[in-house]
């Protein structure tokens, strides 16, 4: 989805996906390489519905969670992965949401779902 909206940029040709980290053993999501600048970027699709449209009361939790599980990480267990390998001091974390059309419930919209984000990463 990031490569395809990138398609005609400059910054496309910059853009590898699944590079290895420099120990080997895990993948960085997006790896970007432009005018001597070097960026790592873990990115995660921020889900906070079951796929029948429920809320799933979790959500918050699975993606600020300190704790890696043995099938997925969250945005925490990434940046801690970012900042403990080997690519150096800059590094990003990206987290992709998107909001449900006509979305009924103010604490999902994109703007509260953000400043909540703001919040935890405050603290």
């Amino acid at each position: 989805m990031i490569l395809e909206a990138l398609e005609g940029h400059p910054l496309r040709e910059a853009t590898e996906t699944e590079v290895s980290y420099l120990e080997g053993s895990r993948r960085c999501d997006l790896f970007l390489d432009h005018d001597g600048l070097q960026l790592p970027v873990e990115a995660k699709l921020l889900r906070f519905r079951y796929d029948n449209g429920n809320i799933d009361p979790n959500s918050f939790a699975r993606i600020f969670t300190p704790f890696p599980e043995r099938s997925s990480s969250s945005l925490l267990t990434d940046t801690k992965k970012l900042y403990e390998s080997e690519f150096g001091s800059n590094g990003g974390v990206l987290g992709l949401y998107y909001e449900k059309v006509d979305e009924e419930y103010e604490q999902m919209t994109a703007k509260a779902v953000a400043e909540k984000f703001c919040m935890a990463l405050s603290s």
